[in-house]
């Protein structure tokens, strides 16, 4: 019995000054996530996007300058069969320099992967206790940092050892993570309209938080960026605000006002 499967469709954005959409047909389900790597891949040959799918054990990965699907690589780990073992990805986030993948599992497993070859670099351990919500990585491919749902903590790991680095616990909840395109700092927006910025370089879990930005009070942030200079962090939340944060004072240097609410936002960083 032949069964009609929908077509689905990546927005790939602007590329070469047009809009681009590709369309993946029936054998991947519904996009459930799209990371990018933070610079532009020059090369035609290097992937720089990855997308996540319903009812997929891994990454797919895909190049905007050819704009196509890399069909031949896959992001899942050697062991998997049939999403039983660590059950389907949740999260995941490429290097800026586009050369590693981290994925998270619902299992709490995470796995980082070499974008080149499609292979395993293994587990990062010990496993999370619960799927992961949010995975960044920093601006030289060091450090991963990662968090769980209703967990006020963030799990960060050592890239090249697999081991961890440090648990740190912060006042509440985190929603979103963002990594500095310049330097070891982290943006964390968590659920109470707050966006933390923090220093992954400092390894000592009781490190305090080097910056607190207050700007949408009683609304959720829904979007978090560094600009290209890692000088400022750029929000978006529910109250249709945009603002401009300056890191180095940690003051509010611009305000946005939207007509709806922004979801999701990607600055240029060359």
């Amino acid at each position: 019995e032949k069964v009609k499967r929908k077509k689905r469709r990546v927005e790939l954005g602007v590329v070469h000054g047009k809009r681009e959409t590709v369309e993946i047909g029936g054998r991947l389900g519904k996009v459930t996530a799209l990371v990018t790597a933070g610079s532009r891949q020059r090369d035609e040959e290097f992937a720089d996007v990855m997308t996540l799918h319903r009812g997929f054990p891994g990454g797919r990965l895909w190049r905007t300058q050819t704009r196509s699907l890399v069909d031949h690589q896959r992001l899942v780990p050697s062991d998997v069969v049939n999403a039983r073992v660590y059950g389907y990805a949740s999260a995941a986030a490429m290097s800026p320099c586009g050369n590693f993948a981290v994925i998270g599992y619902e299992s709490g497993a995470v796995f980082a992967f070499n974008v080149q070859s499609g292979r395993s670099r293994g587990e990062l351990t010990p496993r999370l206790p619960g799927a992961p919500s949010a995975i960044t990585i920093d601006a030289i491919a060091r450090v991963v940092a990662v968090v769980t749902p209703a967990s006020p903590t963030i799990q960060t790991y050592d890239l090249r050892s697999m081991l961890p680095i440090a648990t740190r616990r912060l006042p509440a909840p985190v929603l979103l993570l963002r990594s500095s395109p310049t330097s070891s700092l982290l943006a964390a927006a968590t659920v109470d309209s707050t966006i933390l910025v923090l220093d992954l370089a400092n390894g000592d879990a009781a490190s305090p938080v080097a910056r607190t930005l207050k700007g949408h009070p009683h609304h959720r942030v829904t979007a978090v960026e560094f600009n290209a200079s890692g000088r400022f962090v750029i929000s978006a939340g529910t109250d249709l605000t945009m603002r401009v944060w300056d890191v180095v004072s940690g003051s509010l240097a611009a305000e946005i006002r939207t007509e709806s609410s922004v979801v999701a936002m990607l600055v240029p960083t060359m």
